[in-house]
């Protein structure tokens, strides 16, 4: 199951998938309830 995560990590696109995933949570987080209150 690691040598699967590292296999993954040592692609060049990985950085940029994860990249994309959390831009796309922290938008959300962002524009719902989600968000943490002590933030703002």
């Amino acid at each position: 199951m690691t040598a699967i995560i590292r296999q993954f990590l040592k692609l060049e696109v990985a950085s940029g998938v994860l990249l994309i995933i959390a831009a796309i949570l922290a938008l959300i987080m962002a524009n719902t309830p989600l968000r943490l209150k002590s933030a703002y």
